[in-house]
């Protein structure tokens, strides 16, 4: 039975350091899009932790047939020198066989010495005999010895052929080990490296995704800058549309204003020069009579009704003042109730209407007719001037 290589103190091949730090270093980075998810990575690290199973297993085998090797290298070296040391028994044992090959050639086995005293000496002849038989002796004895040497030599060479076998066995088993190992190695590193090339596109797919919604994220805010900016300038354009639009009302108004003011005092000179004219026409006719006589007294104007109104008041109302008068308190118009407390064109409120004889007419200035509302405003003017109105302060 082979001796096991104990496994207490290998090491991890490096593709097993690698995949622990390629692990590490996914888990790590978990919180990117771009990560492979945890089931891939499992399947991975399976896969990689059976090929480095299959490599371990392939090291026992390869450090196991390394110790058979190096024992079968020194049983062969070994044999090898017991080849060596039969050879040279063999060799020796071959000297000494072609020795006696040549007497037994020459002298048909026996030596110069016992040919020439085996007739003259019976004694001597026995000797030669006893010598002659350890010759023969001596020559067994060298046969057996060629042929132990001989068995010798083959039964090593035999022996060094099977253990170099033996060797070519182990080391074609070492090779396939060394092989295996090599493969599982090559087999985990190219999964490592596809792998990280997947790692690599999904992070390179993220980063262009982030980009391409970053630039869509700019044009949006580009977009909204502009429309804000858009907005603000339509916003300020109306604006001083609007303040252009009021101060031309304005002026228009103050126009307005002063041409009533300037038609006011046109209507006031007309009605002074009138007065005059009636006044000096009245002094001389009482010069041209022979009797001073009084004037009747004119009696007053009858109040309005829906129809009409007396001469004076519709030349009153439609005077420029008057004009400028209404349209500076409700823009002229006769049937405004704004909701204020002050109803028509003249802005009456509800107590001065009928303590000027508006109730007569309507219950609100508003309800009443253009003639009727003139008629009320001309007996309050007639009363109180235009103090009642603030619009104759504005005016002047």
């Amino acid at each position: 039975m082979r001796n096991q290589p104990d496994r207490r103190h290998r090491h991890l091949p490096k593709f097993g350091a690698a995949l622990c730090l390629t692990a590490v270093a996914v888990g790590v980075s978990g919180t990117s899009p771009a990560v492979a998810d945890s089931q891939q990575i499992e399947a991975v690290q399976a896969r990689v932790e059976a090929l480095e199973a299959q490599s371990l297993e392939a090291s026992d085998r390869a450090v196991a047939a390394r110790q058979e090797l190096a024992a079968v290298q020194a049983r062969l070296d070994e044999l090898t020198a017991q080849l060596s040391e039969a050879n040279r028994a063999l060799d020796s044992q071959r000297q000494a066989m072609s020795g006696i090959a040549r007497q037994v050639y020459v002298n048909g086995g026996m030596d110069n010495a016992t040919a020439g005293f085996a007739l003259e000496d019976p004694d001597a002849f026995l000797d030669s005999l006893e010598r002659v038989a350890a010759a023969g002796a001596n020559q067994s004895t060298v046969v057996d010895r060629a042929a132990a040497a001989a068995q010798a030599v083959a039964d090593a060479e035999a022996a060094v052929a099977a253990e170099r076998n033996e060797r070519a066995r182990v080391a074609a088993e070492l090779e396939a080990a060394r092989d295996a190992s090599r493969a599982a190695l090559d087999e985990a590193s190219a999964e490592l490296a596809r792998l990280k090339e997947e790692e690599r596109k999904r992070i390179a797919e993220a980063i262009a995704a982030a980009r391409e919604a970053a630039r869509i994220a700019a044009e949006q805010e580009a977009a909204r800058a502009r429309a804000e900016a858009e907005a603000r300038a339509a916003a300020e354009a109306a604006r001083r549309q609007a303040e252009a639009e009021a101060a031309a009302a304005e002026q228009a108004r103050q126009a307005g204003i002063a041409a009533a003011v300037v038609q006011q005092w046109q209507w006031q000179a007309a009605q002074s020069e009138a007065a005059a004219q009636a006044a000096a026409a009245q002094a001389a006719a009482a010069a041209a009579a022979p009797q001073w006589t009084p004037a009747p007294q004119q009696a007053p104007a009858a109040a309005p009704q829906s129809g009409g109104a007396p001469s004076d008041v519709s030349a009153w109302a439609d005077s420029a003042y008057s004009q400028a008068i209404k349209m500076c308190e409700s823009s002229g118009n006769y049937s405004i109730n704004t909701g204020n407390g002050y109803y028509g064109a003249w802005q009456f409120d509800y107590p001065s209407w009928h303590d000027n004889g508006g109730g007569q007419f309507a219950e609100y200035p508003h309800q009443a007719t253009k003639a009727q509302q003139d008629y009320v405003a001309w007996t309050y003017w007639q009363r109180a001037g235009w103090r009642p109105w603030e619009c104759a302060l504005k005016i002047g």
